[in-house]
Formats: structure tokens, C-alpha cells, sequence
């Protein structure tokens, strides 16, 4: 996978993923976390990184309870979370999701 060509565009976790929930609470706080990405789930790619690639769900506010704790939430730092897939997993475990096609997006 290129960094530059896939920052931006959406793949689709064509089965459970692995992923870290990363939340930064404040300069000298975080909440990182092991999580599971259901299969089906639109990711839209941030950021990459050597060895990572870091993506927020088309269906962000639906997932937050499930991938965010509630002590963590209610953090008064709390402002969102997101989500850090390593490389081989997202190539092994994700495929370009193509515009109108049926899955989770809504």
C-alpha cells in the first residue's frame, strides 16, 4: 500500500480487525485500548505511518460505546477517539470499499 494513495479514501473490514482506540484526554493523558472493528464496518484512512494506518468509521458515533469505555467517555478531556491499525493487518483484513456498495456506511 502506498501512503499517499490511500489517505482519504474508504476500505471496508471485510472481517473482524484487530485495531487500537487511541483517545487523548490531555497533554499528559491517554486511553489506548485493544478493540475489535466489526466485519462489514466503512473505514475512511486519516493517516498513515510505517508500520500503522490510522482511521476513523464512517459510522463513528454508532461505534463509540462499543470501542471507547464509559469511564473513558466521561472524561471531562474526552473529545473523540480514533482508531490505529497495524499495516499487515489492514492489507490482509481490508479492501477499498467501493461508493454505493452495501455495507455498513449508514
Amino acid at each position: 500500500m502506498d501512503n499517499g494513495d490511500v489517505v482519504g479514501k474508504t476500505f471496508v473490514a471485510l472481517r473482524d480487525v484487530n485495531a487500537k482506540s487511541i483517545v487523548i484526554l490531555s497533554p499528559r493523558v491517554s486511553d489506548m485500548r485493544d478493540v475489535v472493528v466489526p466485519a462489514g464496518e466503512v473505514l475512511k484512512v486519516v493517516s498513515t505511518h510505517d508500520d500503522m494506518v490510522s482511521c476513523r468509521p464512517l459510522r463513528y458515533a454508532a461505534l463509540e460505546e462499543q470501542l471507547v469505555t464509559p469511564e473513558t467517555r466521561a472524561h471531562a478531556g474526552y473529545k473523540g477517539y480514533g482508531l490505529i491499525i497495524g499495516r499487515a493487518v489492514f492489507d490482509d483484513d481490508c479492501a477499498p470499499h467501493a461508493e454505493g456498495a452495501d455495507a455498513r456506511a449508514e
